[in-house]
This record gives C-alpha cells, structure tokens and sequence, in this order.
C-alpha cells in the first residue's frame, strides 16, 4: 500500500519554485534572466531581444533602450528597475510607463514601498507621487531633509511645464503636511508658482466693453 501510494505522488506535477517567489523576488530574477539574455554573444551577426533584454544591452542606444522600456507590458520588472540602481532616464521612463499602463489602478503597496528612494531623486520624484497619490500612498510621512534637497533641485532645473506643476503640487502638500520640515522648504522656495498663476482669478484692466445690441454700434 506504501508503495501504491509513493508511486502515485510521483505523478503529481512538481510545484514550481518561481511561482513561489516573493513578488520582489521574482522581479528581480526577470531583471537578472534579460541582464544575461543582453549579455549572451549571439551565434549569428543579428539577434531580436525581447525588451527587458534590450534595456541591459551595451550595445543598444539611449534611444533604443528608452523605447525598450516603453514596450513593457508588465508592471513587475518596471517596479524593478525604476527601484534599481539603473541610469535615471531608464528608472524615470520606468516610472511614465508604470503611470500609463495601470491607467489609474493602484500599484500593490509592497510595490510602492520599494519605489520610495525614488522621492530622494530630482528625476524621479514628480513621477514616483503621482502613483503614490492614485494609490493613496502617505508619501509625506516618508519624506526627510534628502527629499527636499532632490525637490528644491528639480524646481530650480525642471523646464517642462507638466513636470514643473507635479512638483510644485507636491511642494505645497509637503509644506501643509511636513511643518518639521518648514525650515528646509522655506530656504528652497521656488517663487511664483505656475499653479497659482494657472488658477488665480483674471482681473482685467484697462478694458474696454462695447455693447453689440446697439444698432450704432459699428464694432
């Protein structure tokens, strides 16, 4: 009967190990496979790599690996590599990628948990609130004097008007929720801010009005 038995739980399917992975871990592993896939020499003079492959490839150009990143479909290796160690052009296009694809769906909070060094960085910040924020993430209580610095520097260089709005949005959160930090944000102030001038009331001078109901109006 034992050997009845023994032999029908070998004809059980195996349980796969990957499966079992911790979500971070499995990430990680996906980065690590594509990283050797890029590295691998190719048996003839030309090879197709699949996109995540195409990212860690040294021959491949900014360029190429930019749009590498924006064919991935799959927000576990973008979570990776936007909290990875990688060029920041690669981590903030990780970033605008992971915003397009979940197109308003939270990300997972473990997920979000690992993108919080990205609000100590000037490239990645503006980015890393907005999934922050969809998710109702209290990115505020994570933040120190190091992300002030990165914000204070991205206020002074940013020049896209887009980016400059999410950063100064997330100035004026963290100055009605960090009053700690007051002293810092006080000594980066970046002046007339454009959501101010975008939304204030239009006074107008020196106008003007004619009244097109008079039939000796000729305006």
């Amino acid at each position: 009967m034992n050997a009845k038995k023994k032999a029908t739980d070998t004809t059980k399917p195996a349980t796969s190990t990957v499966s079992n992975r911790p979500r971070a871990a499995l990430s990680a592993l996906l980065v690590q496979t594509a990283h050797a896939e890029a590295r691998r020499p190719a048996p003839s003079g030309s090879r197709r790599l699949d996109p995540l492959a195409r990212i860690f490839d040294a021959n491949a150009s900014r360029a190429a690996k930019i749009a590498a990143v924006s064919r991935l479909a799959d927000p576990v290796p973008l979570v990776t590599l936007a909290a990875s160690d990688a060029p920041a052009y690669l981590r903030r296009n990780a970033l605008l990628r992971l915003d397009e694809l979940m197109d308003g769906r939270p990300l997972a909070r473990t997920d979000l948990e690992r993108l919080v060094p990205c609000l100590r960085d000037k490239e990645l910040i503006a980015f890393a609130v907005v999934l922050m924020d969809i998710a109702d993430f209290d990115w505020c209580a994570r933040c120190d004097e190091g992300t002030v610095d990165a914000l204070c520097l991205a206020l002074h260089e940013c020049q896209g008007l887009h980016e400059t709005v999410l950063l100064e949005d997330t100035f004026a959160h963290l100055v009605h929720t960090r009053p700690d930090l007051g002293r810092n944000l006080r000594a980066c102030s970046p002046g007339p801010l454009h959501l101010k001038a975008m939304y204030q009331p239009v006074v107008a001078h020196n106008v003007v009005y004619v009244d097109l109901a008079r039939e000796d109006n000729v305006a």
